[in-house]
Protein backbone atom coordinates (compact mmCIF):
# COMPACT_ATOMS: atom_id res chain seq x y z
CA UNK A 1 0.00 0.00 0.00
CA UNK A 2 1.16 3.55 -0.66
CA UNK A 3 -0.23 6.43 1.23
CA UNK A 4 -0.32 9.96 -0.36
CA UNK A 5 -0.17 12.99 2.00
CA UNK A 6 -3.31 15.23 2.04
CA UNK A 7 -2.59 19.05 2.46
CA UNK A 8 -5.55 21.48 2.88
CA UNK A 9 -8.91 20.58 1.86
CA UNK A 10 -12.26 21.82 1.49
CA UNK A 11 -14.91 20.88 3.21
CA UNK A 12 -17.21 20.01 6.40
CA UNK A 13 -20.67 19.73 6.52
CA UNK A 14 -23.83 21.14 6.25
CA UNK A 15 -27.43 20.98 7.74
CA UNK A 16 -30.22 21.71 5.76
CA UNK A 17 -34.05 21.81 6.96
CA UNK A 18 -36.22 19.28 5.15
CA UNK A 19 -38.24 21.87 3.49
CA UNK A 20 -35.52 22.15 1.27
CA UNK A 21 -35.66 18.06 -0.23
CA UNK A 22 -35.98 18.58 -3.54
CA UNK A 23 -33.33 21.02 -3.90
CA UNK A 24 -31.02 18.80 -2.26
CA UNK A 25 -31.69 15.54 -4.04
CA UNK A 26 -31.60 17.73 -7.21
CA UNK A 27 -28.53 19.72 -6.09
CA UNK A 28 -27.22 16.00 -5.68
CA UNK A 29 -28.50 14.27 -9.03
CA UNK A 30 -26.75 17.10 -10.96
CA UNK A 31 -23.28 17.04 -9.31
CA UNK A 32 -23.50 13.23 -9.61
CA UNK A 33 -24.23 13.25 -13.45
CA UNK A 34 -22.34 16.35 -14.44
CA UNK A 35 -19.23 17.16 -12.04
CA UNK A 36 -16.53 14.20 -12.93
CA UNK A 37 -13.49 15.44 -10.95
CA UNK A 38 -11.98 12.64 -8.76
CA UNK A 39 -11.12 14.94 -6.23
CA UNK A 40 -14.77 16.58 -5.38
CA UNK A 41 -17.18 14.33 -3.22
CA UNK A 42 -20.55 14.48 -1.35
CA UNK A 43 -22.54 12.29 1.00
CA UNK A 44 -26.20 13.56 1.54
CA UNK A 45 -28.07 11.97 4.36
CA UNK A 46 -31.71 12.17 5.99
CA UNK A 47 -31.90 12.34 9.37
CA UNK A 48 -34.67 12.80 12.23
CA UNK A 49 -34.05 13.98 15.43
CA UNK A 50 -34.89 11.44 17.98
CA UNK A 51 -35.92 13.57 21.12
CA UNK A 52 -38.21 16.61 18.38
CA UNK A 53 -38.75 14.41 15.21
CA UNK A 54 -37.24 17.01 12.95
CA UNK A 55 -36.39 16.01 10.08
CA UNK A 56 -33.21 17.35 8.45
CA UNK A 57 -30.64 17.25 6.02
CA UNK A 58 -26.81 16.46 6.41
CA UNK A 59 -24.25 16.76 4.00
CA UNK A 60 -20.77 16.20 3.61
CA UNK A 61 -18.34 17.73 1.28
CA UNK A 62 -14.94 17.07 0.49
CA UNK A 63 -12.61 18.83 -2.26
CA UNK A 64 -9.40 17.12 -2.16
CA UNK A 65 -7.34 21.21 -2.35
CA UNK A 66 -8.32 24.86 -0.49
CA UNK A 67 -10.95 25.48 -2.97
CA UNK A 68 -13.24 23.54 -4.83
CA UNK A 69 -13.66 24.56 -8.67
CA UNK A 70 -16.22 27.10 -9.81
CA UNK A 71 -19.27 25.28 -9.89
CA UNK A 72 -18.66 21.96 -8.26
CA UNK A 73 -21.04 22.81 -5.32
CA UNK A 74 -23.18 26.23 -6.82
CA UNK A 75 -26.21 23.81 -6.45
CA UNK A 76 -25.82 23.31 -2.64
CA UNK A 77 -24.63 26.61 -2.12
CA UNK A 78 -27.57 28.13 -3.42
CA UNK A 79 -29.43 26.25 -0.51
CA UNK A 80 -30.73 27.82 2.88
CA UNK A 81 -28.56 25.71 5.22
CA UNK A 82 -29.06 25.64 9.15
CA UNK A 83 -25.64 24.83 9.92
CA UNK A 84 -22.25 25.88 7.53
CA UNK A 85 -19.42 24.05 8.71
CA UNK A 86 -17.58 23.59 5.75
CA UNK A 87 -14.06 26.09 5.08
CA UNK A 88 -10.93 25.11 3.82
CA UNK A 89 -9.10 23.28 6.74
CA UNK A 90 -6.54 20.31 7.20
CA UNK A 91 -7.81 16.97 6.45
CA UNK A 92 -7.42 16.07 10.15
CA UNK A 93 -9.19 19.08 11.68
CA UNK A 94 -12.17 18.20 8.96
CA UNK A 95 -12.26 14.73 10.33
CA UNK A 96 -12.28 15.86 13.95
CA UNK A 97 -15.05 18.42 13.16
CA UNK A 98 -17.81 15.90 12.34
CA UNK A 99 -16.66 13.54 15.04
CA UNK A 100 -15.04 10.32 13.63
CA UNK A 101 -12.28 9.67 16.12
CA UNK A 102 -11.36 6.27 15.13
CA UNK A 103 -12.07 3.98 12.24
CA UNK A 104 -13.68 0.24 13.08
CA UNK A 105 -12.79 -3.01 10.99
CA UNK A 106 -16.63 -5.51 11.92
Amino acid sequence: MQTVPIGTIWGGTRTYSAEYAPDIINATHDFIENFTDPKAAVIVTGEVAIDTLVQLFVVFFFYNGPTPPPGAFDKFNAIPCEVDNVKDQAYADMVRQIGITRWNTY
